[in-house]
């Protein structure tokens, strides 16, 4: 999708004048160039699967077909496929396939067992953790934030609500994870701190300072930090359950969508098969 809308940019740069569009292009040209590197030639796709869902049975989770199950009142969560495709494997203008909403037949194996929360696309991003440890992040939240038509000035007071609502998931993330508490006046504390990062959302490396901020300032008032590894775990789940993006000049996406990763429900959220496609059929 950036790579489309960059040339219709450069074909037509009046139509991206406005809304500060050209803005938010250029904030996620770094990231493609990285992806189509570390991609590789491949398509990652993740599929909402029509006939079968996620049923649990004490504490065991089962995928079963929905006919199997009509009339026995039995809660459901959707069931997401996941994989990745081979770009030079479609026959069709992918542009008219992957975004077009259609449905599917799929000849697949389980290439993890189980079912799970997250999934990250680009596989070799794992490899440069040590080097850089927020690609992974960056690379989950680029594929989970739609490109909106909202207004520069409304995209950015959602994005400073959803910055506030991360902060505090992973506020209280931290507390959980080193199993202590903060006090009710040190609470106050981190609540103005919160408050004064909000504007930060409006560019990258706020968002990312801010966090910082936000973990240092833990650290002072509990005496203990996560690892590094497992705060930037938290970091991208406090991301998602607010719906907070890395981009957001792109992320002007409007206050009725819901994400499938941040559903209003919980329990609603949707599980996912992590599969090796063989075979797809329009």
């Amino acid at each position: 999708m950036v790579s489309e809308f960059t040339g219709m940019a450069e074909d037509y740069p009046d139509m991206f004048a406005g809304g500060n569009g050209l803005g938010s292009l250029k904030e996620v040209q770094p990231i493609n160039k990285i992806l189509q590197r570390l991609l590789a030639g491949l398509i990652p796709i993740r599929a909402t699967s029509v006939d079968y869902v996620v049923v649990e049975l004490d504490g065991i989770e089962y995928v079963v077909h929905r006919g199997l199950i009509d009339g026995l009142n039995l809660a459901t969560k959707p069931l997401q496929v996941v994989g990745v495709t081979e770009h030079l494997a479609y026959w069709k203008d992918i542009r008219r396939v992957l975004f077009s909403d259609a449905e599917f037949t799929m000849l697949c194996r389980v290439s993890r067992p189980g079912l799970h929360d997250s999934w990250t696309p680009v596989k070799l991003a794992d490899l440069f953790r040590t080097v850089t440890p927020n690609l992974v992040e960056q690379i989950n939240a680029a594929g989970k934030v739609p490109f909106g038509s909202v207004g520069a000035g409304r995209a950015g007071n959602v994005n400073e609500t959803r910055l506030a609502a991360a902060l505090q998931a992973y506020t209280d993330s931290v507390q959980a994870d080193i199993g202590k508490n903060l006090t009710d006046d040190q609470a106050a504390e981190v609540d103005l701190l919160i408050a004064r990062l909000k504007p930060d959302a409006t560019t990258v490396s706020g968002q990312r300072a801010a966090f910082g901020t936000l973990t240092d300032t833990l650290e002072k008032l509990l005496g203990s930090r996560p690892e590094a590894a497992r705060a930037l775990e938290l970091r991208d789940e406090a991301r998602q359950k607010a719906g907070l993006s890395l981009f957001p000049a792109v992320t002007a996406a409007a206050l009725t969508t819901v994400s499938a990763q941040a559903p209003d429900n919980p329990a609603d959220a949707a599980r996912l098969l992590d599969v090796d496609v063989i075979a797809i059929y329009w």
